[in-house]
């Protein structure tokens, strides 16, 4: 491998941001796929304030009106929450989570919003800022019930909306529940990398093995590495058993 290459690989690798590491299935929801929307959601609030906060000014208030009607339907859920959780898990068994669960299960993503009676005000409402943004993917409303949600079990939120018109609390609150949604999409990426990862380790997929002749070696990977860091180290293994002695073996032997 010619060294020069390695170097302008590894220059232009720097300049850029990694989405995804490991084996991935083809899939629109693949875990670079939501590494990639997390990064849009981080832009958004970091360039584009106001579309983050004119989520809440929105749909908040339509938001817990569905909420209200919704009251019984939630007691039921949250009783049933917390009956499946062990006696032993004394944090998940707080009312806070038990009710953020209880929401989630309600109302899981937006498409969930049609079996919902009184939730048109809300779908309207959602409907009119994602064509203000230009946000109207199905996983962009997701995040954005995402963070309604968790801004609705906030602890601050009592303090945060007692403070108005002082909006200077309520915006730090409101970010953090916008920063929640994009955690909650990191972590929708690891476990898609997780289950496929462990998929392909089934299959006795996680090394690379080159013989040829009398020159043999294995390098652990590539998946968890990126694709310059794996190529380097190959090449590094490749000439620590004599392979660049042998002509033409790097193209030759691979299994």
């Amino acid at each position: 491998m010619n060294a020069a290459v390695v170097r302008q690989s590894s220059h232009r690798e720097s300049k850029s941001k990694r989405l995804g590491f490991g084996y991935e299935a083809k899939s629109a929801d693949s875990p670079s796929v939501q590494t990639a929307r997390a990064e849009f959601l981080t832009v958004i609030l970091e360039a584009k304030f106001d579309a983050v906060f004119n989520l809440f000014i929105a749909c908040y208030s339509p938001f817990t009106q569905v909420l209200e009607r919704s009251g019984n339907v939630i007691s039921v859920i949250a009783e049933e929450v917390e009956a499946n959780i062990p006696k032993e898990a004394y944090i998940l068994r707080q009312p806070k989570f038990i009710r953020e669960t209880a929401l989630k299960k309600l109302i899981p993503n937006y498409l969930s919003l049609e079996t919902i009676e009184g939730a048109a005000p809300l779908c309207q409402a959602l409907e009119s800022w994602v064509l203000e943004y230009n946000l109207g993917d199905d996983w962009c409303l997701d995040d954005a019930l995402e963070a309604l949600r968790t801004f609705e079990v906030a602890d601050e939120k009592a303090m945060a909306l007692a403070l108005l018109p002082d909006i200077h609390h309520l915006i730090d609150v409101w970010k953090r529940s916008w920063q929640n949604a994009v955690l909650e999409r990191r972590l929708s990426g690891l476990r898609g990398l997780y289950q496929s990862s462990a998929a392909v380790e089934e299959h006795d997929a996680f090394s690379f093995r080159f013989r040829y002749e009398t020159l043999e070696f294995e390098v652990s990977g590539p998946f968890y590495k990126s694709p310059s860091a794996f190529r380097q180290e190959v090449e590094v293994q490749f000439r620590a058993v004599g392979g660049s002695k042998i002509r033409s073996a790097s193209g030759q032997g691979k299994d």
